[in-house]
């Protein structure tokens, strides 16, 4: 069993670094954080721990896009209902977002944006929207959870021109990341459409029938 809690506070800090983002309405008065996904079970994960600390959300919603990094264009998507607490997390800056995550927190950034190269079991983390000030903050956040060998910031240029960075996880930092999770992730049913981000073999399913979280 792991010495990780698993809490929506974490999960409100990967919305201002990872693939989720919190909306401010016009007259500034409520906060609404919102997650997407092509995978809808991860999803149902992040709603099932939301909902199991008495928070409101939406379905997990279906739509088509006519862009994205899917090939079908189907994207899905989580509303968390409004609540007075999340201004806090809407003027918080992605720096301390960043200091702030637990090995939690870090597991859904890495599922977020993060993959395995399973050849040779090296990790990369894509940060394309982190100031390289943000993103050496990352590598010493990740060194902290994991204090094996750092990760290097590398940058990706794009046919825009632009550059974009992204860190290499050294092969012995990410056998250590995948040793950490590799149980929890197993009896999770709900993130084993995520399993093969640790070069796992990866199952969808259809319906939410955990009610217990694994590792609390």
């Amino acid at each position: 069993r792991l010495n990780m809690y698993i809490s929506t506070r974490q999960l409100l800090l990967t919305a201002k670094i990872g693939d989720g983002c919190i909306y401010k309405d016009k007259n500034c008065k409520t906060y609404r954080p919102s997650y997407s996904s092509v995978n809808k079970e991860y999803l149902l994960f992040k709603q099932k721990v939301f909902r199991l600390e008495g928070y409101g959300t939406s379905n997990v919603k279906t739509r088509v896009r006519n862009s994205g990094y899917n090939t079908d264009g189907v994207i899905n998507e989580l509303y968390i209902y409004v609540n007075k607490e999340f201004k806090d997390y809407y003027y918080m800056s992605k720096e301390e977002a960043i200091c702030k995550l637990d090995h939690f927190g870090f597991l859904m950034y890495y599922l977020d944006d993060g993959s395995l190269n399973s050849s040779n079991n090296n990790m990369r983390i894509h940060c394309c929207d982190f100031t390289e000030s943000e993103v050496t903050i990352l590598v010493d956040k990740i060194y902290e959870l994991f204090p094996v060998k750092k990760c290097s910031i590398h940058w990706q240029k794009k046919d825009c021109g632009k550059k974009y960075p992204y860190l290499y996880v050294p092969r012995k930092t990410a056998i250590e990341i995948v040793n950490y999770y590799e149980k929890f992730m197993k009896n999770e049913p709900l993130l084993s459409c995520m399993t093969y981000k640790f070069g796992l073999p990866s199952q969808t399913i259809e319906s939410n029938k955990c009610n217990s979280l694994i590792g609390e």
